[in-house]
């Protein structure tokens, strides 16, 4: 973990820290799981952000300004990611738009369901649907 990464992490609350440094390693088992040797992380929007160089998607891990009290784990808003994820683990997470899970309050992490995501995410190009269908235009 780099230095930026590690502040990142610092900055936050004891508790939400520990959720978001397990998320992290549920990240790194995942990408493991799924065979990505080449799993780069960052900070982006000075959130630790964790993305394959080849294919998939970014995760991010952070809070949300309204709930600072609470981790979240982001995906980019432009993916049909979240509406997948609603549907099959409802009873997990909170969720904030088309972009933000937040796991329940006062139960423990749903770390397959964590894992699950995260796995999602990173093969999402590779098994996305297709958003739109093309025509021939004759």
């Amino acid at each position: 973990m780099n230095d930026d990464v590690r502040r990142a992490f610092q900055d936050c609350p004891p508790s939400v820290r520990r959720d978001l440094l397990r998320m992290r390693s549920l990240i790194f088992q995942a990408a493991a799981h799924e065979s990505i040797p080449d799993l780069v992380e960052s900070l982006k929007w000075g959130q630790p952000a964790y993305r394959p160089l080849h294919g998939g998607t970014t995760v991010r891990l952070g809070r949300l300004k309204e709930q600072p009290d609470r981790a979240a784990l982001f995906v980019t808003c432009s993916t049909s990611l979240v509406d997948m994820f609603r549907l099959e683990f409802e009873d997990a997470f909170d969720f904030v738009g088309k972009r933000a899970l937040l796991p329940k309050p006062g139960v423990p992490l749903p770390e397959e369901a964590i894992r699950t995501c995260v796995q999602s995410a990173f093969t999402y190009h590779r098994f996305r649907p297709p958003n739109r269908v093309r025509r021939n235009r004759d």
